[in-house]
């Protein structure tokens, strides 16, 4: 009973094990819930006279345990589904280095395009992959709205940083986060980069936005930072 319960936590956790101090009390609880089964279940169980008068009805009495445990995991499964393999269920696709030559080998001859294409060759030239508004501030706000996507509750959080450079990964890391139940935090302005080094930027007005420390508005969320500009004369 110890090892379902320890193993369950740690996958309700999003982790490959718990602490010594969680397992501990995992452990107690486990043993608990051991000896109220042994006292109310099995106990009771084993020593049934009807059952012991029949030959039959505890074979039957198993048959049908088993089934109802097969018929709650198939419940459970379905409404519940995991990322598998198969890009339908929105899984990566695994293969090999080889594999993986030769793909890129056969792209330039590919003619058909699939229907479910993201984005499609129509829209290529506005979606760039980066978050809608307010997501994405205009380069007049001086502020960057606390945006969140994935699982808000996850154990762990990935801040996506930057300008446009960095938030035109948006779409695929969020991708990433969702398959792997993390919580995703972006911070990002165009035209206002994390390394301070010389780039051109817009005209005035909106340089003198970006060089403003852009405070989070909204839900609290981890610091921004500041965005720095340097024009090219």
């Amino acid at each position: 009973m110890a090892l379902p319960i320890l193993i369950i936590a740690a996958e309700a956790a999003d982790r490959n094990g718990l602490p010594f101090h969680q397992n501990l009390g995992w452990l107690v609880l486990s043993f608990a819930v051991a000896y109220a089964t042994y006292r109310l279940v099995e106990n009771p169980v084993r020593h049934a006279r009807r059952l012991a008068r029949s030959s039959w009805l505890p074979v039957a009495l198993g048959v049908v345990l088993i089934g109802v445990s097969l018929l709650v995991a198939t419940v459970a499964l379905a409404l519940h589904p995991t990322p598998a393999s198969g890009a339908s269920s929105g899984s990566f696709p695994l293969t090999t280095p080889k594999e993986l030559h030769r793909l890129i080998e056969a792209a330039p001859r590919i003619t058909d395009l699939p229907d479910d294409l993201r984005p499609s060759l129509a829209g290529v030239r506005t979606d760039w992959g980066g978050p809608a508004p307010p997501c994405w501030p205009t380069f007049a706000q001086p502020s960057v709205p606390a945006c969140t996507s994935g699982y808000p509750g996850a154990p762990h959080t990935v801040v996506l940083y930057g300008d446009s450079h960095a938030a035109m990964w948006y779409d695929v890391i969020s991708l990433i986060a969702a398959l792997s139940h993390w919580r995703l935090v972006i911070l990002a302005k165009g035209d206002c980069p994390v390394i301070d080094l010389p780039f051109r930027s817009p005209p005035d007005s909106v340089r003198r936005e970006a060089r403003s420390p852009p405070a989070s508005s909204g839900t609290p969320s981890p610091s921004s930072g500041s965005a720095r500009s340097t024009p090219i004369s």
